[in-house]
């Protein structure tokens, strides 16, 4: 499979990830790494991980998540 952003500018790079969001795959110079918390029900509430997990997005996906 092919890096789409990289698809987009007529360049060929093999993807290494897809976007958690979009489902898009990019390569290493495109995937964004960012940090998740992993959240599960309990009881009446939930419980937060201490440990905050890896989601890899795509450019565009990324800017909108940051996006206000």
């Amino acid at each position: 499979m092919n890096c789409y952003e990289c698809a987009l500018v007529r360049h060929s790079r093999t993807a290494v990830a897809v976007c958690r969001v979009c489902g898009v795959a990019v390569c290493a110079d495109h995937a964004q790494t960012a940090t998740a918390d992993l959240r599960r029900p309990a009881g009446t509430g939930e419980i937060v991980r201490d440990l905050a997990a890896r989601k890899i997005m795509c450019p565009v996906c990324r800017t909108a998540d940051e996006s206000p």
